[in-house]
């Protein structure tokens, strides 16, 4: 979503303390301009960790981001302000956990969520009692009919989804080093920018880039610090500026949902993740629906101000329109979804439409549920050849779509971790694990579920007992909630980490949500996947589940009782080559090949995305050809003068 752990302090509706979040990131922003113009390091550095302490504040990971100490153990990051923060914003300004709503908040949108829909109910009845008798039959009939035929419909593609490809197995081949390390790949990249920028005068200024990065969910934070950190390796010359779109769209006092609940998307979106399946999906549709519908009307109000003449609604373009004047970018990245309809009308606005602005999609798809391609001017980058469809069929001329390797994945995935020269069965003593026993690493993503603790104790009773790992991410009550349980077998429960890759590469499975990051990152290291696949799957992970299956990657379950089979499959398969078995070598899947819009699919194992995007974005910078203004503000610049 355009702006959709432990629990941290959460931000109240009172008037002062919003007021004091605006201030805060005006401060901001006047202090990156005076950078930018070439106030010096130190200024540099200062205006930076400020905007990097509102991403703190207005959801920023590393606030309230549970870390491990040397010795392993999960303990809970206290959030601070950055030692450049002025004296008011340290009194003033409460810190924000963009992961948790705070509970009044959350109690005054479920109040309004029921008062909605009794609204709805009760309009109903009194038409068919006083208008249209019978007329309450028909939103009940159609509610029934789109969810038994939508229902029956998905279950039974999944079911027989699972079933074939589950019959048809997976074909598995030793696993191998990566071919391609990480300062292998930045070497290369930096070279090549090089060669582009040796053709520009030695003086050329640097062009700014404005990064808009939200926190709904894990991938699109690991999407934007994985570009930036290899942009900053290869010496990407570009000025970089984060700003959160949560923030720019949800935290504006015009706003009325943020005004009287002191609520964003973001955290609730979040809080949904961290919930079962069920809960989870009514969230984000609920959220969908509730964020298009609120664009809609804001775009709306705005069209009807420029028919009166009267400077009315178009508020999502009017802030980011602010934004885009105070910094005057040369290109605008957007790493959210959703968003990209008002931030193009913003730079019309503000005479910037001459602006390239480059959606950087960290979903398998780009329309749906989760919709990044919104504007004919805007350029697309993306991971698979179904979004790459998806943006020609939408209009986008071939030029402004860019198909990458596979999805974006952090850098740390192409480098050795601290432990990689000890033995592997070492390094499964060192974290308290059977090395005689195979590895089943169970992860939900970044922001961490309840379900986590269902999958284990399911797995637990397959017929092999198998070594569990736990990467509960942020949620630090999910972590006491594992340690709490006897296990019947050996376990590992780890929180929030930086090192992913260490524990997927020690694990012969991986059971995982249907994550874009989290399966092409098991995907990239070769380790098989059993994914969850339900009628209540996201709608922007269907795609994913139908990658892994279809590609020989993994298999799928909808059930707890169906996962106990599958990784009973999955053991019976790995122990089908003895030779190999009784050596306790890891195998990876062999990937069917799959006809891609532009030939076959590249491996996933071949997957170097995030050290291409800069090279992407620098050919767009330099031969983007700016678009004249949009009609509509043409003419009211010509009115006006």
């Amino acid at each position: 979503m355009a702006s959709h752990g432990c629990s941290g302090i959460a931000v109240g509706g009172s008037k002062h303390r919003r007021q004091a979040s605006r201030e805060m990131v005006v401060q901001a922003d006047v202090a990156l301009a005076e950078a930018s113009l070439g106030g010096g390091a130190q200024r540099g550095s200062q205006s930076r960790g400020l905007i990097e302490e509102i991403a703190g504040h207005q959801g920023g990971g590393s606030s309230s981001a549970s870390h491990k100490k040397d010795d392993g153990v999960p303990t809970t990051r206290e959030p601070k302000h950055n030692s450049h923060s002025p004296d008011w914003l340290r009194e003033k300004f409460p810190l924000y956990d963009h992961y948790s709503p705070n509970s009044r908040g959350f109690a005054i949108i479920l109040s309004l969520i029921i008062f909605v829909f009794s609204t709805l109910c009760g309009l109903a009845y009194c038409i068919d009692q006083y208008f249209l008798p019978g007329f309450r039959i028909l939103p009940i009939g159609m509610a029934l009919y789109y969810v038994v035929y939508s229902g029956v419909r998905l279950f039974v593609m999944v079911e027989w989804t699972i079933f074939r490809t589950t019959r048809r197995g997976i074909q598995f081949q030793p696993r191998v080093a990566m071919v391609s390390t990480r300062s292998a790949q930045v070497q290369k990249l930096r070279e090549r920018l090089q060669q582009n920028m040796a053709s520009k005068p030695a003086n050329a200024k640097r062009p700014k880039i404005v990064a808009v990065i939200g926190w709904g969910g894990g991938g699109h934070e690991a999407t934007v610090k994985g570009v930036r950190d290899v942009m900053t390796e290869a010496g990407f010359p570009p000025e970089i500026i984060e700003m959160p779109v949560g923030f720019l769209v949800e935290t504006d006092d015009k706003n009325p949902v943020w005004a009287l609940t002191g609520c964003t998307g973001e955290q609730l979106y979040n809080w949904g993740l961290k919930q079962r399946g069920l809960i989870a999906f009514v969230i984000m549709w609920i959220l969908t629906l509730a964020q298009a519908t609120a664009l809609g009307i804001d775009k709306f109000c705005g069209l009807v101000g420029q028919l009166v003449g009267a400077d009315y609604g178009d508020e999502a373009a009017k802030v980011c329109e602010r934004v885009w004047k105070e910094h005057k970018p040369d290109m605008v990245c957007n790493f959210t979804t959703g968003s990209t309809e008002f931030m193009v009308r913003g730079l019309d606005r503000a005479n910037f439409a001459h602006v390239p602005f480059v959606a950087i999609v960290s979903d398998f798809e780009g329309k749906g549920a989760h919709s990044w391609i919104e504007d004919k001017r805007q350029y697309t980058v993306c991971g698979t050849s179904i979004c790459r469809q998806q943006a020609l069929d939408f209009g986008l001329p071939a030029k402004q779509v860019f198909q990458t390797s596979g999805m974006i994945l952090r850098p740390s995935f192409y480098e050795p971790d601290e432990d990689d020269g000890v033995d592997f069965k070492e390094r499964l003593r060192k974290i308290g694990l059977d090395p005689e026993r195979r590895t089943c690493l169970i992860f939900w993503g970044g922001v961490g579920s309840k379900k986590v603790r269902d999958i284990g104790l399911s797995i637990s009773a397959a017929s092999e007992q198998l070594n569990l790992i736990f990467l509960c991410g942020r949620n630090a009550a999910l972590v006491e909630d594992l340690k709490s349980i006897e296990w019947p077998c050996r376990v590992c429960i780890q929180g929030f980490t930086q090192r992913v890759s260490f524990y997927m590469q020690l694990a012969d499975m991986i059971v995982c949500k249907p994550g874009p990051g989290v399966c092409s990152e098991a995907a990239l290291l070769g380790v098989p996947i059993i994914v969850e696949w339900s009628c209540f799957t996201l709608p922007q992970e269907v795609a994913v589940c139908k990658w892994i299956l279809n590609r020989g990657l993994g298999l799928g379950f909808t059930r707890s009782s169906q996962l106990i089979s599958q990784v009973n499959r999955m053991c019976e398969m790995l122990k089908a080559d003895q030779s190999v078995a009784s050596k306790h070598i890891q195998q990876r899947p062999v990937p069917i090949s799959e006809k891609g819009l532009t030939g076959f699919d590249l491996s996933p194992a071949d997957n170097s995305a995030v050290f291409e995007v800069p090279a992407i974005i620098q050919d767009i910078i330099d031969n983007h050809v700016p678009l004249s203004q949009s009609s509509r503000y043409a003419a009211l610049q010509h009115a006006a003068s």
